[in-house]
This record gives C-alpha cells, sequence and structure tokens, in this order.
C-alpha cells in the first residue's frame, strides 16, 4: 500500500530539521524523530516533528517581550484508536512573558519556564513547571518543561539571589494514556490486569 502523506512528510523532514532565523528577534527550529520497535513486532514506534519558535520584543532598555509557540505531530503514536488526538498533535503557547529589569530587580510575568536545578536521569529540584512525560523521559528536560503561567520576582544580591513566585493555578504533569507506546505497561510486571 502506499505510504501516509504524514510518513512522507515526516521522512522529507529528517533530511531537513533548518534551523529558523528570519530575524535577529526571530528564532525556532524544526526537529524530527523517527524510531523503530527493534523486537517483534518490528514497525514504526514513533515518526514525531516538533516546531519551535520565539519572537523576541525590545520596548525600552530595560524591557522585554517574548511570544513562544511549540507544536508537534506525531505520525505514529501507538494505538491511534484508543489515543485522544491530543497525543497525536499538539499547538501550543510556550514562553511568553514580559520582563522588566531595574537595579538589581527583575519582574516577570506570564509563561515561562523556572529551573531550580536538576541531575542526570531526574528532575527531583526542577519542580515548578509541570513536565509532558508522553514522549518518555529525554536526557535534556528543557524539551518536556511546560512553561507556566506566574509572577516571578528575583532581588540579585552580590553572591547570591532571593527569588518569590506566585503561581496562580496548580499545574500538573501530563502522563502516556493507555495505548501509547510510553505507557507503563503495569499488569505484565505485577500480574493483575488493571489498577484502580
Amino acid at each position: 500500500h502506499a505510504p501516509a502523506p504524514e510518513m512522507i512528510a515526516t521522512l522529507i523532514l529528517i533530511f531537513l530539521q533548518p534551523q529558523l532565523a528570519l530575524s535577529s528577534d526571530f528564532s525556532g527550529s524544526i526537529e524530527v524523530r523517527a524510531g523503530e520497535h527493534i523486537m517483534e513486532p518490528r514497525d514504526p514506534a514513533s515518526q514525531k516533528a516538533v516546531f519551535l519558535g520565539r519572537k523576541k520584543w525590545k520596548p525600552s532598555e530595560s524591557s522585554i517581550a517574548v511570544l513562544g509557540l511549540k507544536a508537534w505531530a506525531d505520525a505514529q503514536p501507538g494505538d491511534k484508536n484508543q489515543l485522544p488526538s491530543e497525543d497525536q498533535n499538539e499547538v501550543r503557547i510556550h514562553d511568553t512573558y514580559f520582563q522588566y529589569e531595574t537595579g538589581k530587580w527583575i519582574f516577570r510575568i506570564g509563561q515561562q519556564q523556572v529551573v531550580w536545578g536538576e541531575t542526570f536521569g531526574t528532575f527531583y529540584s526542577d519542580l515548578v513547571n509541570p513536565k509532558d512525560l508522553r514522549q518518555g523521559l529525554p536526557l535534556d528536560f528543557s524539551e518536556v518543561r511546560r512553561p507556566t503561567p506566574a509572577l516571578n520576582v528575583k532581588y540579585i544580591l552580590n553572591h547570591a539571589s532571593v527569588q518569590v513566585l506566585y503561581l496562580p493555578q496548580p499545574q500538573f504533569h501530563i502522563m502516556p494514556l493507555p495505548g501509547s507506546e510510553y505507557f507503563p505497561k503495569i499488569n505484565e510486571k505485577v500480574g493483575f490486569a488493571s489498577v484502580k
């Protein structure tokens, strides 16, 4: 049978993967990943394309505004009949905030990432932003960190800083759903069909 149009597009993009630089204030990237099951049945595990774009304005010397967008689509997300459309593709606002600096103070409001630290293979102190774990755990956690609405105030001292965050609404990790590639096969490990 003829290959699906999204598969053809994925194969074409594998060789492109451009870094976009339309102007000094706009940056972006297109990344394509393909995965294959190495055990039986040998078939495609994932064919995912990710677009990330960022536009920056500088209204004054002490302020900046950023608008970010992230979009992705997976031609092979797992069981397409079982998964909702949001686990097959997504378009969302990424880093989008306004920042103002005066003296030793930095004020930032909007969708943002706050990184307090991470270690290889875990993010025990990187706990402000929820993670999107539908594609497993990557080596670079910035790939799965989801910006969250926040008011972020930082005061810079000589050898330290003080930071105060206000998060108006709690945000939670997005976990893989049953039928997806990265859903844990609990019943195979514990010997019963479901956990409620």
